[in-house]
């Protein structure tokens, strides 16, 4: 599943925002 652009690159910002968000959404039960 690993390309050749993926193995070294930085999260993006909207990547990072996404677990972010989905670990307040889980909390917030």
């Amino acid at each position: 599943m690993a390309t050749a652009s993926s193995v070294q690159r930085e999260p993006s910002m909207e990547e990072i925002l996404a677990s972010i968000r989905r670990i307040i959404e889980d909390n917030d039960t």
